[in-house]
């Protein structure tokens, strides 16, 4: 991608934050740098207990950065993968703070676009955190990509894959396809096991329909 993500010391607060450098080439275009801070500027405004915070953005040395809260307890993707499939429980749980995470980035103007289990992380009490909204998809805007989508094709609704653009309730598929791999360790698994309570088949069904009218009316619908 154009970017990468290094670990860092705040030495002013003595904190850990993580800092987003974007890569060199794309300070070569003025729209791309004004879009970065202007997208910095909409994602830093949101604070959200399952956000991941971003505290400064800017331009300097030849990278745009972007430094955000450092979240230690890894991501969805980790998870699954080193204990198994979450519980109906924990998976409520998760459902429920991801999409308090998506009202709010609804609710400043910005798409996710990349909603994934590697995009989600968890702090110390086991709390879901969003990471990479608004900010991830400067690709876009290069006009290099063509009819290239942005985001990760697992994940990605069918009228992004079949090149509309991304709307909110493509932010929601993404995450419907996310918890099917929370429930089941697979993302392309058709629903959800039968430990799962009916409505919660019922519900993620249509986070899950093919066609984006017939899904929740927006994040706080679903919520």
């Amino acid at each position: 991608g154009m970017a990468e993500v290094w670990l860092a010391m705040d030495t002013s607060l003595q904190r850990e934050v993580a800092i987003k450098l974007m890569k060199a080439q794309f300070l070569d275009d003025p729209d791309l740098v004004e879009r970065f801070r202007r997208e910095g500027v909409a994602a830093a405004s949101i604070n959200h207990p399952n956000t991941v915070r971003i505290y400064d953005v800017g331009t300097g040395g030849g990278v745009g950065y972007l430094v955000m809260e450092h979240v230690p307890g890894g991501t969805l993707t980790e998870q699954v993968r080193g204990e198994g499939p979450l519980e109906a429980k924990a998976w409520t749980r998760l459902a429920r703070e991801v999409l308090g995470a998506l009202v709010a980035i609804h609710e400043a103007g910005i798409l996710h676009r990349d909603i994934k289990p590697s995009n989600i992380l968890f702090d110390h009490r086991g709390s879901a955190k969003v990471a990479d909204f608004g900010i991830a998809h400067l690709d876009d805007a290069r006009g290099l990509t063509g009819s290239m989508v942005v985001g990760t094709p697992t994940y990605l609704s069918p009228e992004v894959l079949q090149g509309e653009l991304a709307t909110a309730a493509s932010d929601l598929f993404a995450l419907g396809r996310t918890l099917i791999f929370a429930a089941t360790g697979n993302a392309k698994n058709p629903g959800l096991t039968g430990s799962y309570p009916p409505e919660l088949h019922y519900w993620i069904d249509q986070l899950l329909a093919f066609d984006p009218r017939a899904r929740f009316a927006d994040a706080a619908a679903a919520l």
